[in-house]
């Protein structure tokens, strides 16, 4: 908003490298809740620079702001990667 006001660019936009994804928006890629998203991301140490960003953001159930980890896409491969290898483990374990 204090761009336009003040007629220049006085703070600068952010610039977007890749995209990122909420655990909402990836718990609907796997079919499993958010819930299961960040708890996987937590037992496997996901929540560093190298698989998302943390944001600031407004809390939905309060006006509050809170920090919130977004997730790249070298995250959501590795979360494919965890539930192939539980799905196989799974697997295994039927036919013993």
């Amino acid at each position: 908003m204090i761009n336009p006001i003040a007629g220049r660019e006085v703070i600068p936009l952010p610039v977007l490298e890749e995209k990122h994804y909420t655990a909402t928006q990836i718990s609907k890629m796997f079919n499993v809740s958010a819930n299961k998203i960040s708890r996987i991301a937590n037992d496997n140490n996901m929540k560093t620079e190298e698989f998302g960003q943390t944001y600031l953001d407004k809390s939905p159930y309060s006006s509050k702001q809170v920090e919130s980890f977004r997730y790249n896409e070298k995250a959501v491969k590795k979360f494919k990667a965890i539930f192939l290898a539980e799905e196989e483990a799974s697997a295994a374990s039927e036919l013993v």
